[in-house]
């Protein structure tokens, strides 16, 4: 599979200053040594608990927070160039390449704007377009992805919350991106709402040929749309691999317990009743060993002891545990 995206030993720390002097004593390690890749033309699920690092990894990929370390490596024509290393400048061009949509489609957008200028001033900033070509654009892209061309004079908050969000589609589709950035899309609308915004992102993708790092802590959703996925917690990758792959038998114990959290539509229907309990670690104490060991069922000495790695296995994911069930 030919890269679109590759993060290698990918670090996002956040210093932690205390006194007078504002010395630093510590960090948030909100991204802990990450590495993954993400092919052309797919969906990669990001998933695991609040407050895992999902949301600061997939800023960091556009660099939106710059890493604290490791190279995010973004392939906007054939090569992979380092992006870590450009200047604001370097890495205007490839900003149109690269999208994302906001989780909340009303505070993402600008209230005081209208929706034909906020979707018009993308092409301003990263094309030079303006006047009539780049209000053709705005109007086809809002057709594209299901509303009248006749919306671009009306504010945000005369819409709906799906209609909302499809307004924050076409605004990243608008300078035609090959990457988007899908930070939890339909957490904040209605379930029929939902679904109609994941065939929207199904349709656009087939049509655009786009790649999507989808965000999520819904594992159906990340099931429905996603080919592959990547299970974070506490800043680092603990499984990853095809969806139907880790969903039929899942190796980590956290991926386990993830899935055993999913509601199922037949209440009697036997199921793992294992549960999640208590709450992971800071992510600024400085642990020892596996970072799950505290909340996992099969944790032993040796996991006390040392840091699982993440280790291939035969079936083509990849496991962080030293007793991953086969």
């Amino acid at each position: 599979m030919t890269p679109h995206l590759r993060l290698t030993e990918l670090y996002v720390h956040y210093p932690i200053r205390k006194g007078v002097l504002r010395r630093q004593v510590g960090a948030v390690r909100a991204v802990d040594g990450v590495t993954l890749s993400v092919a052309r033309g797919e969906t990669f699920g990001l998933v695991g608990e609040s407050g895992c690092g999902k949301s600061t990894l997939a800023r960091a990929a556009l660099r939106l927070q710059d890493p604290t370390g490791g190279r995010v490596e973004f392939a906007a024509g054939e090569r992979l160039d380092d992006i870590t290393q450009l200047s604001p400048a370097a890495l205007r061009p490839l900003r149109r390449r690269m999208q994302i949509v906001f989780q909340d489609p009303f505070s993402s957008l600008n209230p005081r704007l209208r929706i034909g200028t906020t979707l018009a001033e993308n092409l301003r900033a990263l094309e030079g377009l303006t006047g009539a070509p780049a209000r053709e654009r705005v109007a086809a892209v809002l057709r594209s992805v299901g509303l009248p061309a006749e919306i671009a004079s009306r504010f945000p908050h005369e819409f709906s919350g799906g209609q909302r969000q499809r307004i924050a589609i076409a605004r990243a589709l608008v300078t035609h991106p090959g990457f988007v950035v899908l930070d939890e899309p339909v957490s904040a609308l209605d379930v029929s709402i939902r679904a109609q915004i994941l065939n929207l992102l199904v349709d656009m993708q087939r049509e655009r040929g786009l790649t999507y790092l989808f965000v999520s802590h819904d594992l159906s959703v990340v099931r429905y749309i996603c080919d592959r996925l990547a299970v974070m917690y506490l800043g680092r990758i603990v499984e990853q691999g095809e969806v139907e792959t880790v969903f039929a038998a899942p190796s980590h114990p956290y991926t386990r317990l993830l899935l055993a959290a999913v509601p199922v539509p037949v209440p009697r229907a036997a199921r793992d009743r294992a549960r999640l309990h208590g709450d992971p670690p800071s992510p600024s104490a400085l642990l020892q060993g596996c970072a799950f060991r505290s909340r996992c069922p099969v944790a032993g000495e040796l996991c006390a002891r040392e840091q699982p790695a993440l280790r291939p296995r035969a079936d083509g994911r990849m496991v962080a545990c030293h007793y991953a069930q086969d």
